[in-house]
């Protein structure tokens, strides 16, 4: 019988641990952008918003330009669409670098800080997408 309960328990963690993998997808390139940057509601155009009020919501901003940084980092990891690997890893560092920047600055509550490293990721979008937009 007790081995039978040990059976079990392994078949459970198996169980459990194939469904954890199944359900933790990685978002594709395209998905990431169109989260930055799709829209109205995107973290982007929420964070530019937000960005220009007399009194930001310094709390939701933080949250928002923690997630930019996770976002542009999974980036990181997907494979471009066009273009040469190389391009895409140096771009997308730049673009980490910039969301990092923005999230220090919201961390500070530096609001000029944080609209010019916003406008330094606005700016870089061309530069990206006439590379390796597929």
């Amino acid at each position: 019988m007790n081995r039978s309960v040990k059976i079990v328990a392994i078949l459970a963690l198996m169980a459990s641990t194939g469904l954890a993998v199944a359900t933790s997808k990685t978002m594709s390139s395209k998905e990431i952008m169109g989260k930055l940057n799709k829209g109205p509601k995107s973290l982007t155009q929420l964070l530019r918003k937000e960005l220009q009020a007399a009194q930001p919501p310094w709390e939701e901003i933080q949250n928002q330009t923690r997630e930019y940084v996770t976002l542009t980092t999974d980036l990181c990891k997907c494979e471009p669409s066009k273009g040469d690997a190389d391009s895409w890893a140096k771009l997308t560092k730049q673009y980490v670098d910039a969301a990092q920047a923005l999230d220090g600055a919201a961390q500070k509550k530096d609001q000029a800080a944080a609209m010019a490293a916003h406008g330094r990721i606005t700016r870089s979008c061309a530069a990206c997408h006439r590379a390796h937009r597929g």
